[in-house]
């Protein structure tokens, strides 16, 4: 196929009638879960037939496009700067770029939403923020006391079977394809970087913290961001910073 995003006016209009039909059968729950695939699927669908690209990379503030960040900790101010691009023949318009749980880091933006993206333009939309005095330490949402144990112990049983868990803060874009509304997430990151650390906080199983933890700082590349805690309907999990892209053609939120 030559032009993928050909195929986009179709799939927004069987959106739009699985979305309809979604309506018609909330009755019916059997119905419904099915259909709530098939939208999943058509939003996908859409994403990549339009090859549509959301980044967000957190920097220290005022810094050059693409410079490192150390380890982000609790009070410390950074920006996030997200980019959505269209790389199809189908214009869309963008209605939204934002921070999911960004109310906790007090984002503000300080540009607006572009109004339409063509072939290969690119939205661009700053924010900034401060990392909460509450922020949780990087933590997997699984454990175990000691190697003996032939089992782990899951902490958050939302993020079951996920090879890491959720960003605690997420980039989402909200945009419209044939008057018909889309949506795509930055899920999480490509590497995951150091993570806060209170100065002089104790573990949690109460001993002293050595000055630097396995994976901390040192040996660690923090050129990628990554805000691992726990997300929008993530729990605790996991708490990381740096400043490369984090992408994600492929996981919608509808």
């Amino acid at each position: 196929m030559k032009d993928p995003s050909a195929s986009v006016p179709a799939l927004a209009r069987g959106l739009a009638a699985t979305r309809k039909a979604i309506a018609q059968f909330a009755g019916e729950p059997d119905a419904v879960f099915i259909l709530d695939v098939k939208e999943r699927q058509f939003v996908d669908a859409i994403n990549t037939a339009l090859g549509i690209e959301l980044q967000a990379t957190a920097q220290a503030p005022g810094s050059p496009e693409g410079s490192a960040m150390g380890p982000a900790v609790p009070g410390q101010k950074i920006e996030v700067r997200a980019a959505l691009s269209n790389r199809g023949t189908v214009d869309i318009d963008p209605t939204e770029i934002a921070l999911i749980n960004g109310d906790a880091w007090g984002a503000q933006a300080a540009t607006p939403v572009p109004s339409l993206l063509t072939l290969n333009q690119t939205a661009r939309r700053t924010f900034s923020a401060t990392v909460p005095e509450r922020a949780p330490l990087a933590r997997p949402y699984f454990e175990r006391a000691s190697i003996a144990e032939a089992r782990y112990a899951i902490r958050d049983a939302a993020q079951s079977y996920r090879p890491a868990a959720e960003a605690v803060l997420t980039a989402r874009a909200r945009y419209l394809v044939a008057g018909v509304p889309v949506s795509i997430r930055v899920d999480r990151a490509a590497a995951r970087g150091p993570p806060p650390v209170r100065r002089g906080a104790p573990r949690a199983d109460g001993r002293p913290r050595r000055r630097r933890e396995r994976g901390s700082a040192r040996g660690h590349r923090s050129d990628r961001f990554a805000l691992q805690a726990d997300a929008a309907r993530t729990g605790q999990s996991r708490f990381a910073s740096s400043s490369r892209t984090m992408r994600n053609r492929g996981r919608v939120d509808c």
